[in-house]
């Protein structure tokens, strides 16, 4: 084998390597993994009981609850842009 097939091997497996790892990546940031990964970790906290009723309510009312949320985000979204910018702070004392 030539080093030239060689290092063509080498890229091929590199590549593959990195396609595998690109399609662990892509399944564990789905929103459907994010969600779940919150929801699992917002059931074993002590406000699990409270989680499980909002989820109900969610499920039994969703479009309501979408409404809502679409609501609450534009409210957030609207403050965000009315409020104006903190001052920047200087990192290092002035010049003399």
């Amino acid at each position: 084998m030539s080093d030239i097939s060689k290092h063509e091997e080498a890229a091929r497996r590199a590549r593959a390597r990195l396609d595998l790892n690109l399609e662990r990546l892509q399944s564990e940031l789905s929103v459907e993994a994010v969600v779940g990964e919150s929801v699992s970790a917002l059931r074993r906290t002590p406000y699990a009981g409270v989680a499980e009723d909002a989820f109900r309510v969610v499920r039994s009312n969703p479009i309501p609850m979408a409404i809502a949320g679409a609501a609450a985000a534009l409210l957030l979204g609207q403050f965000a842009l009315e409020r104006p910018a903190a001052p920047r702070r200087r990192t290092r004392p002035p010049v003399t």
